[in-house]
């Protein structure tokens, strides 16, 4: 039985105080986490369209006149809660991968905030792409450090 004090104290958020807490497997299990809530959210989105095409059907085919009034509320509703579990999502996987986060708060699930990580992420996996890549042709022209240049430093970095 749960006392007043344990639900005063947060018991729930103690779980780094746990002797059983470790950090590689707190990571493995908000991957584990992040992995089924992208799974969650591919389903969902799949369902959002199918429903937005029997709503489309209904509109245009059957003639319906108070389409538009569903269409606009319940709809337009699960697309934001989407584009907002994405949002949080994508600044976990950001913070679990130890990446460099955006100047904005990508948790905050708006949808112009949630494309600019989506861009901002993109950037980031590109720019890593290209060093390992520079670093490979590098490798194999046999250049040491000494006898390349350096480009100047991104302010990201």
């Amino acid at each position: 039985m749960i006392t007043t004090e344990e639900k005063d104290n947060g018991w729930t958020m103690k779980y780094r105080d746990s002797p059983t807490f470790t950090i590689e497997r707190f990571r493995k299990k908000l991957a584990l986490s992040l992995v089924f809530t992208l799974a969650i959210f591919l389903v969902s989105a799949a369902m959002i369209s199918i429903e937005v095409y029997a709503l489309l059907a209904l509109e245009f085919c059957d003639g319906e006149d108070l389409m538009p009034l569903y269409w606009s509320t319940w709809t337009i509703l699960q697309l934001g809660s989407e584009i907002a579990i994405l949002g949080v999502s994508l600044a976990l996987w950001h913070h679990l991968w130890d990446m460099e986060h955006p100047l904005w708060a990508l948790a905050l699930g708006t949808p112009v905030l949630v494309v600019a990580g989506l861009g901002h992420l993109l950037s980031l996996v590109l720019r890593q792409f290209y060093h390992k890549a520079k670093a490979r042709t590098q490798s194999s022209r046999g250049l040491g450090s000494a006898d390349s240049v350096q480009s100047p430093a991104l302010s990201s970095q």
